[in-house]
């Protein structure tokens, strides 16, 4: 679940959303999400007219990322509104022989605008209370700055940005889940 509260200053339609799908992958791989939107609604649960496509960008360096693009219809003239998004995620978390991980653009990294606060909360399974470690990324894409804090309680953790984000910057973050929490597809 996604919340969003944009302000408009002026008259605007509505705003566009990009959910990164594609992360890099251990040795040059390409590690891919699959995402389906379930809802979106208005500060009051109304449903928002939407519109949703695949979008591929070539980025500096040729690597090639792919976004889930949401063109949200909730504008308006001089406002704040909030925009609340369900998703569905399929491959969501990684499987490495040490650990499991949850890697996700809580942000996308795609606003032309300023993001004035960010927050994440991620709630795993009550078996991985003890054992989880998670840190947090800010910054535009591949930035390594880690200007946020982290918060971990049992089996919940939280994340928060510890300043306003520019524009084209986002918070991404990272939870270690210990082995045996989450049931490993098989092949």
């Amino acid at each position: 679940a996604e919340e969003i509260h944009p302000y408009f200053a002026g008259s605007y339609h509505g705003i566009d959303r990009y959910v990164p799908l594609e992360y890099p992958g251990p040795g040059g791989t390409t590690y891919r999400l699959f995402v389906t939107v379930e809802s979106v609604t208005g500060e009051s649960g109304q449903p928002l007219r939407y519109e949703s496509s695949t979008r591929t960008e070539i980025v500096a360096g040729g690597a090639r990322h792919q976004f889930l693009a949401l063109r949200i219809y909730a504008g308006g003239t001089d406002t704040e509104r909030s925009i609340h998004i369900d998703y569905r995620v399929a491959n969501a978390a990684r499987f490495f022989k040490d650990h499991d991980e949850f890697y996700w653009n809580a942000t996308g990294n795609d606003w032309h605008v300023p993001i004035d606060a960010a927050t994440a909360l991620v709630v795993l399974p009550d078996a991985a209370a003890g054992g989880i470690k998670a840190k947090a990324f800010t910054g535009a894409y591949g930035s390594r700055a880690q200007d946020a804090t982290t918060q971990i309680e049992g089996s919940t953790v939280s994340f928060t940005a510890s300043a306003p984000l520019p524009p084209r910057s986002g918070l991404t973050v990272d939870v270690w889940i210990p082995k045996g929490v989450l049931a490993e597809p098989s092949w």
